[in-house]
């Protein structure tokens, strides 16, 4: 029997009150993440259950989380039915099994291990042939894939100088475009899944994003020039991407 998710009236729970962190299995098994949830003060019912929703595209996982008044993770965690990098969102359903919903936090953007939260993550990928990176960005959630047959690549992608400075711009390019171009991201109102990164737009000041028609489109030139001068920004004040180029070259 299909329930419908009745989400009247439902409170949002803000992300400061949720805390999730992927942790690596150190025998290469399907990792494994932990939540911490704080649910007090919201006024919710004690005995609502909870739940919490790793997803990714059309893959999607649920764990009951015990009830508002008693949370309680399972044992198993591991995340064996969704992709690299995915998504999280809590719920805190009626008791009844109606699936109302009475609260939610959603889009929630996970840490791995003990470091903080990353806009873009890695992985090692045996799909790319003779690419040595891809940048896979289907749902707003962007990953830069390296290639595993290519030894010691993930930490080149770390570390590398040449590497990150080559790559690093053209991949904040790629990602500008999806979001400002093609999924016409608002950084001043709605901006869905872009909404981490959107606020991480708002840290270099380079101008006025375009603003879209009256069709909903943004002009690609416009922007392009717009995501040029950001990206510019970014490596003049962080990357430094020609020193770090110059520098390995020099340390050959």
């Amino acid at each position: 029997m299909i329930r419908r998710l009745n989400f009247t009236n439902r409170k949002r729970i803000d992300k400061s009150r949720v805390e999730i962190s992927i942790r690596e299995s150190p025998d290469n098994d399907v990792p494994t993440f932990d939540a911490v949830l704080d649910l007090g003060g919201l006024e919710l019912p004690d005995d609502a259950r909870v739940v919490v929703s790793p997803y990714r595209l059309s893959f999607a996982m649920r764990f009951d989380w015990g009830t508002v008044g008693s949370l309680i993770p399972p044992e198993d965690r591991r995340l064996t039915e969704t992709p690299v990098n995915p998504q999280f969102r809590v719920m805190v359903l009626a008791p009844d099994g109606s699936g109302r919903i009475y609260a939610m936090c959603d889009r929630i953007k996970p840490k791995r291990g003990d470091a903080p939260k990353s806009l873009l993550w890695l992985d090692e990928v045996e799909t790319l042939g003779e690419e040595v990176w891809h940048l896979d960005i289907p749902d707003g959630n962007p990953t830069l894939q390296v290639n595993k047959s290519v030894s010691d690549i993930s930490t080149d992608a770390r570390n590398n100088g040449v590497f990150r400075a080559l790559v690093i711009p053209q991949v904040l390019r790629g990602i500008l475009q999806q979001a400002l171009i093609y999924d016409c991201a608002d950084p001043d109102g709605d901006s869905g899944d872009w909404e981490d990164w959107m606020e991480f737009l708002r840290q270099y000041d380079v101008g006025a994003i375009p603003v879209p028609s009256s069709t909903g489109d943004r002009d690609p030139e416009e922007t392009n020039q717009w995501i040029d001068r950001w990206v510019n920004a970014f490596v003049n004040s962080r990357l430094k991407a020609r020193e770090l180029y110059v520098a390995s070259r020099s340390g050959n």
